[in-house]
């Protein structure tokens, strides 16, 4: 720009007043201008497009979570309702369970004094029986009495075996009562089994859905909290936006004020070269000689400026490589553990290699001959980082890699225009700087300007 300015000021120093090559230059200019500020609103539309649908993303997934927690109080209401059912049924269960047994045994009681009852009045008329029997064989009885002794004694027989078949039936009848007992006992013990079982199978049924609503709702909150966070930083970059917007106004203005005293300061240069007929050569000389030096200790501090941006960009990378690397181990470490593999923390990926500054310095400054499909895929320069799993849980691994890489391209994109667009702004201050050089070099304040103009 300065070589520039000096070949029209030498021209204009040594040809005719007015001549158009600046307004040309000044033309030329104000169209790249224009052009760079209709790439700064096509970059800030598509950052609001983005914002928008991070917002709608935001809503879609707040309404998930609005909906799962309200299935999961419904499911707490209706596992509140089915567990007060099962203990009404579990009390009126064992309601019935004691009143049957209360009842078992007073029929079982019932029975036994019943029997006892009657085995007592047999046994009593059995002996009345015997003790006749008895008094009539110890009284003295002639031959007729003889008789009467066969026929007694065939009694005494039949009554002794009619005494051992009322014993045998109250064993067995005994044995009958503990056998009814033991097997109300056994039937008891069985009721409540079950119901201790019904009683746990609910639980286990309930407890696997209400786990897993647990582990999605933490998943959505997680998700919820990432996308804040993306949101967050999406309005820091629509601020620095809007902000850079306002400074390249003010610079717009601030180039148009400089490109009116720059013009006036050619006619004025003009007027005196004409007035005066011929500048001094020893003053181009030295003006000349000032210009290149300050080309030269710009460009030096230009130069200076690139290496410290490129180099805090550089371990900027290295920084998000060696996160990438760290979350890749975690995630193959959770992945092997849940199948029960052994982790391999020994083991170091292929890609994390050391770089020299020069290489990343040249791997930036190289165009990228890879589309934007590929970019979006596979990420800058991260094709082959990661190791191929035939397993099914690799695909989650390589979804989660996808996103952070594509959210990754999109920030350096974005990092690069605002960087394009700083360097748009140093070159009008530097612009302004060298006017303002130049203006004070010929010696021409505002006013004078202002008087010229007028």
């Amino acid at each position: 720009m300065l070589k520039w300015f000096s070949a029209e000021e030498s021209g204009s120093a040594h040809g005719a007043p007015g001549s158009p090559s600046v307004d040309t230059g000044t033309d030329i200019r104000f169209s790249e201008i224009t052009e760079q500020l209709s790439q700064m609103q096509e970059l800030v539309a598509h950052l609001k497009d983005l914002i928008r649908e991070r917002d709608a993303a935001l809503g879609n997934k707040d309404e998930q979570v609005k909906e799962l927690t309200e299935q999961m109080q419904h499911l707490r209401s209706e596992r509140e309702n089915f567990q007060s059912k099962l203990e009404a049924e579990r009390h009126i269960a064992r309601a019935r369970l004691r009143d049957l047994m209360e009842k078992h045994e007073a029929e079982l009681l019932r029975a036994a004094d019943k029997h006892e009852a009657e085995l007592s009045e047999k046994e009593q008329a059995l002996r009345r029986q015997l003790e006749t029997l008895q008094r009539s064989i110890s009284l003295p009885a002639d031959a007729s009495a003889n008789q009467s002794t066969c026929i007694t004694a065939q009694k005494v027989t039949e009554l002794q075996a009619q005494v051992k078949l009322k014993e045998s039936e109250v064993s067995k009848a005994e044995t009958k009562f503990l056998k009814m007992k033991a097997w109300s006992k056994s039937r008891i013990r069985q009721l409540e089994q079950e119901l201790k079982k019904v009683q746990s199978g609910v639980c286990l049924d309930m407890s696997p859905d209400i786990t897993s609503l647990h582990g999605r709702i933490t998943e959505l909150q997680e998700e919820r909290e990432e996308m804040l966070s993306k949101l967050e930083l999406y309005e820091d970059m629509k601020a620095k936006n809007d902000e850079l917007q306002k400074q390249l106004m003010e610079y717009k203005e601030q180039q148009r004020k400089m490109q009116a005293d720059l013009e006036q300061v050619t006619n004025r240069a003009a007027s005196q070269v004409s007035e005066t007929g011929s500048m001094d050569d020893v003053q181009v000389m030295e003006w000349q000689e000032m210009v290149t030096m300050v080309t030269e200790a710009e460009r030096v501090q230009d130069q200076g400026h690139e290496k410290s941006v490129m180099s805090f960009r550089m371990s900027h990378v290295e920084e998000e490589r060696e996160a990438l690397a760290n979350r890749q181990q975690e995630v193959e470490e959770e992945s092997s553990q849940a199948h029960g593999l052994c982790p391999q923390k020994s083991r170091k990926p292929k890609y994390f290699t050391p770089h020299s500054l020069q290489e990343d310095l040249e791997f930036h400054n190289r165009q990228d001959p890879i589309g934007p499909t590929d970019c979006d895929v596979n990420g800058e320069n991260m094709g082959g980082w990661w190791p191929q799993h035939s397993a099914a849980d690799t695909d989650g691994l390589r979804s989660v890699v996808e996103e952070l890489e594509l959210e990754r391209n999109q920030l350096q994109e974005q990092i690069s225009v605002l960087e394009k667009q700083c360097q748009d702004l140093e070159d009008r201050l530097q612009l302004q700087a060298r006017i303002e050089l130049l203006q004070a070099t010929f010696g021409i304040d505002e006013g004078d300007t202002l008087s010229t103009s007028q």
